[in-house]
């Protein structure tokens, strides 16, 4: 018998997952991202000042989508701050400032344009000029072939 009862605990369990499953979001550290990243700090800014884990954040934010949905509108938001914060730098620029106020500048812009590209985002649009001929290839004979005017009507 008490072979039995060593070799039952010995036994491993199979199929269980290993590592912890992930808690909700707790609603300090909810609020606490939003407004670290609506002022344009980086998550990773927010999790090493409170000893989080950044994969512990991205599993949040894969889990919950009322957490998704409002760090994504805190990114939206931290553009318009970033950029607030552009204008302000080139408002009093001197000889010793230009270039490095410039740098920030230039990196504002091109981070505004990557994450609100709706707004700040460089839009390219086509346009063409001119007519343009489609030709369908059916195997029909031309003479029992149907055209169709611009209106729609048939000839």
């Amino acid at each position: 018998m008490s072979t039995s009862k060593s070799q039952a605990k010995t036994k491993k369990k199979v199929g269980k997952k290993v590592g912890r499953s992930i808690q909700p979001v707790p609603k300090n550290h909810w609020m606490g991202i939003v407004e670290c990243v609506a002022v344009g700090d980086s998550l990773e800014a927010y999790c090493k000042k409170h000893k989080l884990v950044s994969r512990t954040v991205r599993a949040w934010l894969a889990k919950d989508p009322d957490f998704r949905r409002d760090y994504l509108l805190a990114r939206e938001y931290a553009c318009d701050h970033l950029v607030g914060e552009a204008l302000k730098l080139t408002e009093d620029m001197d000889e010793r400032t230009v270039q490095s106020r410039r740098l920030r500048v230039d990196t504002i812009k091109w981070w505004a344009a990557k994450h609100g590209k709706a707004i700040y985002g460089d839009h390219q649009q086509v346009q063409h000029q001119g007519t343009v001929n489609i030709t369908v290839v059916t195997g029909v004979p031309a003479s029992q072939q149907i055209k169709l005017t611009d209106d729609g009507g048939k000839t």
